[in-house]
């Protein structure tokens, strides 16, 4: 089989289509034939070791000291069941699904194993491949924060970076949620956060958020800009900081210990990439609540050009990788 296959740390091209053996599946997994996949922020993290301030010597301890330990990357996919495995009665074959091989990566080649007990749910037939797959990145992450914070109807948000895959989905689950939404991205895509129901749109190219007098209930900061000591006045007395991406080490240290500061915890984390994760994913974009928002979409062939994409920084909402069909 083909795959894209990083051998060391460092730059896009880095990245090269391998011959690969065909994965066969062990007990309790199954055998997806990949459609479609995403290049995500995580995957460029990784690969160049792009970490906060601090991270760098964990993060390659993890992931591979010299090289990494896992050179397929790909965290989700969306697929179709090619074999089963002994014991499995949960799927069958020719089951279309969305499913994930966390951090152990892998889905940025033509077939990989899940557990079928895992990270997977069944597709839903009016979503293609592409839209399915391109909303479980930011919508896990947003959703899994929302759910720890309690987000409800009637509260104020603040959403700092709504135009990425975490941002537009934090825009359309807060609106479905019944939030008032005030979304910070660039101007040139406040007609697309609007689209997907942000109340209040500041453009951060002629604006600063931060001087902003406004109360909100949440600020969710998907950029790492915004530290607590400089949002917190923006904050209601019992308001709370949800802190998807932090600058440093150091900041997300303060932050685990400020009970006004929410970080997802490694149990919250475990529900972030599951298959009840997904399947509540697949219900709510085909009810319309969460809205599939692509911003190219690459043959395999040319995942270096989607992966040096994702590293302008400026993508909106999802970078897809077709692999298959």
């Amino acid at each position: 089989m083909k795959a894209a296959v990083c051998r060391k740390f460092g730059a896009a091209d880095n990245v090269k289509i391998e011959e690969m053996p065909k994965p066969v599946p062990k007990a309790g997994e199954v055998l997806v034939k990949v459609v479609a996949s995403t290049v995500d922020i995580a995957d460029v993290r990784v690969r160049a070791i792009r970490v906060p301030k601090g991270l760098a010597l964990p993060t390659r301890l993890a992931m591979g000291p010299f090289k990494p330990k896992y050179p397929v990357l790909g965290l989700q996919l969306s697929g179709v069941v090619e074999a089963l495995g002994e014991g499995v009665t949960s799927f069958k074959v020719g089951d279309e699904i969305v499913g994930s091989s966390g951090f152990k990566f892998g889905c940025h080649a033509e077939y990989v194993c899940l557990e079928a007990s895992g990270a997977i749910a069944k597709k839903p037939e009016q979503l293609s491949h592409e839209e399915a797959v391109s909303v479980l990145f930011g919508g896990a992450t947003a959703k899994a924060y929302f759910d720890a914070a309690g987000l409800k109807k009637g509260d104020k948000i603040l959403i700092n970076g709504a135009s990425g895959a975490v941002g537009v989905a934090a825009v359309t689950l807060a609106k479905h949620l019944g939030a008032h939404v005030s979304a910070v991205c660039s101007g040139k895509n406040a007609e697309l956060v609007t689209s997907l129901g942000a109340d209040k749109v500041i453009d951060y190219t002629k604006a600063d958020f931060k001087s902003s007098g406004e109360k909100f209930d949440f600020i969710m900061d998907n950029v790492g800009n915004a530290p607590f000591n400089e949002i917190e006045h923006l904050l209601e007395p019992d308001g709370k900081l949800l802190v998807v991406i932090f600058k440093n080490g150091w900041e997300m240290i303060k932050n685990s210990f400020n009970k006004r500061a929410l970080l997802l915890s490694g149990e919250d984390e475990k529900d972030v990439m599951s298959g009840k994760m997904y399947n509540e994913l697949m219900s709510l974009t085909t009810q319309g609540a969460l809205k599939p928002v692509i911003d190219a979409i690459y043959p395999l062939a040319d995942i270096v050009a989607a992966h040096n994409h994702v590293d302008t920084g400026h993508k909106v909402g999802s970078v897809v990788v077709r692999i298959g069909s």
